[in-house]
């Protein structure tokens, strides 16, 4: 917001006062807002492979949250770690096998990230 109402009021010459924009600095964002934004800022077809296995990640983990704040508001009492829940989301045996599987399914992510970009 504070970006977008910057460039607004410096580039466009919009009328948005100086205290609005001096308390949206102040706010500070979560890393999980901050790293999807600047990836979005990168331009296409750039792709780092890095940014295409945090934002497989953030999407995993985003389903863990919900899951879990789904959980507390039925009381079922769900407090089970993160590759806990990947165990049972996956269907494993053991969650030894979870990093496995995630560097699996990232690594295929990526692929198809590539595969889309350098198509002919």
């Amino acid at each position: 917001m504070y970006d977008t109402l910057s460039y607004l009021k410096f580039v466009l010459n919009a009328p948005i006062p100086v205290e609005v924009l001096e308390k949206l600095a102040k706010i500070s964002n979560s890393l999980n807002e901050k790293i999807p934004y600047e990836h979005q800022l990168q331009p296409f077809p750039r792709i780092k492979v890095t940014s295409v296995i945090l934002d497989y990640y953030l999407s995993l983990h985003k389903q863990y949250e919900e899951y879990s704040l789904k959980c507390q508001d039925e009381q079922s009492g769900y407090s089970e770690g993160f590759f806990q829940f990947l165990k049972h989301q996956w269907k494993l045996a053991h969650v030894w096998q979870v990093p496995g599987i995630l560097l699996q399914k990232g690594w295929r992510m990526l692929y198809k990230s590539i595969s889309l970009v350098f198509k002919c």
